[in-house]
């Protein structure tokens, strides 16, 4: 090609998946799938989704604390047809909640959509004690999610709520003690969680993420209940 900076061309094979084992967790509020080492090359998946302009989530995440206090930014790889993963998150669902996944082999796009996060030192202190916006994906929604960052601590990844008290974009932060945990999903690199997209749930936020960019993935199936 010519000598122009070009942006990348993403072609499907970066989105590879590898040869995996599904473990299956049951809890109070529902069951959950956990998948290591899922993706094929998650470092390029990484450094791609940081390139990507992003822009924020509607609803309580369109606020203007948001890029000021803390940076809360969502972009998507856009496919124009039904790439392999697809397929294979569709068979997990199928075989594991045994839930038929609604049929999206005619849609014209599907997207993969990430979350890119970051908060400065002054808001991690008036935010310590909150969980930032606890939320529902929809009521026949499973939820898959990736988390892509390295060297966790035991307290990154996803909390679980009941419903009290919460709805779908309620506010941005909720007080530790307005809400009642009820589980967790641990983060681990190139990790991958399956759920019931219609539980309360919400990110944690720790001290790394002032310095660091928290980058999650995630695609969401329609599924008949």
């Amino acid at each position: 090609m010519n000598n122009i900076n070009l942006p990348d061309l993403i072609t499907s094979d970066i989105f590879s998946v590898n040869n995996f084992d599904v473990k299956v967790y049951s809890d109070s509020w529902g069951d959950f799938l956990v998948i290591d080492d899922f993706w094929t090359y998650p470092d390029k998946i990484h450094e791609l989704a940081l390139k990507i302009p992003t822009v924020k989530l509607a609803g309580a995440y369109d606020v203007p604390s948001n890029g000021t206090e803390y940076y809360d930014g969502r972009s998507h790889f856009v496919f124009y047809k039904k790439e392999l993963f697809i397929s294979v998150l569709e068979d997990i669902v199928s075989n594991c909640f045994n839930l038929i996944p609604v049929d999206v082999s005619t849609e014209k796009t599907f997207l993969l959509s990430n979350n890119l996060f970051n908060i400065t030192p002054e808001s991690y202190l008036k935010y310590s004690n909150c969980y930032y916006g606890p939320h529902q994906d929809g009521s026949n929604t499973i939820a898959s999610i990736t988390y892509f960052n390295k060297e966790y601590d035991d307290t990154d990844g996803t909390a679980i709520f009941n419903n009290h008290g919460l709805h779908k974009t309620s506010q941005s932060w909720v007080d530790h003690s307005d809400v009642n945990k009820i589980g967790f999903l641990p983060a681990k690199y190139n990790r991958l969680i399956i759920y019931d997209g219609n539980v309360h749930h919400a990110s944690t936020i720790g001290p790394r993420w002032i310095t660091d960019i928290r980058h999650t993935m995630v695609y969401f199936m329609e599924v008949y209940k």
